[in-house]
């Protein structure tokens, strides 16, 4: 109901509204069209970076399709509300968000946010979507209204093995960590025949070091290091030092910038690291995916300054799954709508990538082997 009807309610013997009253009345009709997506994020503090250039890709997209008339007609409205990373304002952002009644959330950062931020999309009834967390974080965030554009731990681990049997690889060890979210629960079972080794690699640095002597003794070819980040680097460095060479293969909770740093440069070298998302600084190797060329292409054509990398193309990604959901769930959705579009979401492909929300365990097909330099950049 519009403004000027409610307030003919109000007083049912009003024969005029002042210019001002039907001037607001105009601009609340002409919002109302509007689909709000909200993004809470930390916009200030050490994550700003990740948070700005992901919510600059997602507005690529978003001002993208409005300027092909939007969706059914309305526009779709991207909303950023700043949590500077504490995942308490995570939580009271999003239930500050219901006033712009958002059709869905997007990009929330962190895995202690996105668990904080849970109970509020429940009371709101409003599904979240790609969520910038990594593999260890999607199992531990999972959730009715939680729609990962991401693949979980099992996922990568499953998959690193596969890229790694296909270099030629056969004596493959699994390193897990201590706790269930630090490790597969059990190996894939598309990689058991894959990994020839699994163990344990968490605890104490005794343990740690340990763990990394008897798998140097195994002349290992490749290891896929899922233990806890904290820990990367000194197993790394324990392995290297008793002189093994093989290939090391972090998850994508590891940060290969930080796990260089850590180490001594002897220990720098033959490092590797699970990547989700396509590099599309990468050339030809990341214009291959059908995604990378589109975000570029639309950042040209729309004369955007949208930054060229992972993050922004995070953005752009979930935008696109946004979309496509909103699409789906008709004219003039309601956020409960949305998400039972998504959760009948069934092997979309974003472009080279896929999404399945109809069975959860199904998540996002991108898994790549990412080469890390000795100063922590991916080289691929």
């Amino acid at each position: 109901m519009n403004r000027a009807r409610r307030l003919a309610r109000i007083d049912p013997g009003m024969k005029w509204l002042p210019a001002a009253v039907l001037l607001l009345g105009a601009v609340a009709l002409a919002r109302a069209g509007d689909l709000v997506v909200v993004h809470v994020a930390p916009y200030s503090g050490p994550g700003a970076l990740v948070a700005r250039e992901y919510g600059a890709g997602a507005r690529l997209y978003f001002d993208h399709v409005n300027a092909q008339g939007g969706v059914f007609g309305s526009r779709v409205r991207l909303v950023s509300r700043d949590d500077a990373g504490d995942p308490e304002r995570t939580s009271s952002e999003a239930m500050a968000a219901a006033s712009d009644q958002p059709v869905a959330f997007i990009g929330a950062v962190g895995t202690d946010n996105v668990k904080r931020m849970i109970p509020a999309l429940e009371k709101l009834q409003v599904p979240l979507l790609g969520a910038v967390v990594d593999a260890a974080g999607v199992s531990a965030t999972r959730d009715a209204y939680v729609f990962h554009v991401r693949p979980g731990l099992r996922q990568e681990v499953n998959a690193l093995a596969g890229e790694l049997h296909a270099l030629g690889m056969r004596r493959i060890t699994l390193c897990a960590g201590d706790s269930a979210n630090d490790s597969p629960a059990d190996v894939p079972d598309a990689a058991a025949s894959t990994i020839v080794t699994v163990m344990r690699c968490g605890g104490d640095a005794g343990a740690i070091v340990a763990a990394a002597r008897a798998i140097a003794a195994t002349n290992a070819q490749a290891v896929i290091y899922a233990g806890p980040p904290a820990e990367a680097a000194r197993f790394v460095e324990a392995l290297r030092a008793g002189d093994s060479f093989a290939m090391i293969v972090t998850t994508s909770a590891v940060d290969p910038r930080l796990l260089t740093r850590a180490l001594p440069r002897a220990a720098r070298s033959w490092l590797a690291v699970a990547e989700s998302v396509p590099n599309p600084r990468a050339g030809v190797h990341a214009a291959a995916a059908p995604i990378v060329r589109e975000f570029l292409a639309t950042r040209e054509a729309d004369g955007s300054e949208a930054p060229v990398s992972r993050e922004s193309l995070a953005g752009f990604m979930t935008a696109k799954v946004t979309i496509e959901a909103i699409r789906r769930a008709g004219e003039n959705p309601s956020s409960l709508d949305v998400r039972a579009a998504l959760d009948d979401m069934h092997a979309f492909d974003i472009g080279g990538i896929t999404v399945d929300f109809q069975r959860r365990e199904r998540l996002p097909s991108y898994i790549r082997l990412g080469i890390v330099s000795s100063t922590g950049a991916v080289l691929n």
